[in-house]
């Protein structure tokens, strides 16, 4: 009798620890981006969390066999840094179940966008960001990676 008991809160239990994961989605891990050429993975970064870039499809500058840098950033004192490691994703904050709200910096042109972040299924991750004062919107689909 004590074994079934023991046995049927173990069941509780696990049925509870089952239902908080599917109450709390997260971003944590690595995503894919949509044209499949970076990696993001979302890790503690000081107090909050961040997506850094782990991986490029091409990683080196074509015309310098060197890794690729930071070369556009604003900050003179950046530019020589590598791009991979940098944190692009920061400043995340939920607004929603299964959604934030966060700031991408995206090299290539070297400005940091307003985004949106939202889980749309345990494995797929929207981002959503405007500019031009909100006129010009980009949608694309993250996949969860290993």
């Amino acid at each position: 009798m004590a074994k079934r008991l023991a046995a049927a809160a173990l069941l509780v239990i696990a049925a509870q620890a089952a239902s908080f994961a599917q109450a709390s989605p997260t971003l944590d891990g690595t995503w894919l981006t949509a044209d499949g050429s970076a990696k993001i993975r979302f890790e503690p970064c000081a107090a909050a969390l961040c997506g850094r870039l782990v991986w490029l499809r091409e990683p080196n500058d074509p015309e310098t066999g060197q890794p690729i840098l930071d070369k556009n950033n604003p900050n003179p004192a950046q530019r020589g840094r590598p791009l991979l490691g940098i944190p692009v994703i920061t400043d995340i904050k939920a607004i929603e179940r299964g959604e934030w709200r966060a700031n991408a910096y995206n090299a290539e042109d070297s400005e940091t966008y307003e985004v949106t972040l939202k889980l749309t299924s345990p494995n797929q991750l929207a981002l959503r960001g405007c500019g031009l004062f909100g006129l010009i919107c980009k949608r694309e689909l993250w996949s969860r990676s290993q």
